[in-house]
């Protein structure tokens, strides 16, 4: 059966909320029970230029991994800003 891929290309310029979004998506991509249906792959390189790679048997196996990543993103972004609004307000 033929598989449909999809690519998530994220640039961040600032190390440490890189480092956060890295270290908020591997547990993700490393220790996800396997599955027929989707996997994903995070490739990513020390410039800050992330790459999420995602392949699935069907349509909405790929809809929910793709959604279930960007909701991650969401949550580790906003716990970033909350965190610096946090220590600015001391």
């Amino acid at each position: 059966m033929r598989k449909i891929k999809a690519y998530l290309k994220i640039s961040v310029k600032d190390k440490e909320v890189f480092r956060a979004i890295i270290q908020a998506l591997e547990p993700e991509v490393k220790f996800k029970p396997p599955s027929e249906r989707s996997e994903a792959l995070l490739k990513y390189n020390e410039s800050g230029d992330t790459v999420i790679e995602f392949e699935a048997r069907d349509i909405n196996a790929l809809r929910a991994m793709v959604n279930a990543y960007l909701y991650l993103l969401h949550v580790a972004t906003n716990t970033i800003e909350a965190v610096r609004r946090r220590i600015s307000l001391g």
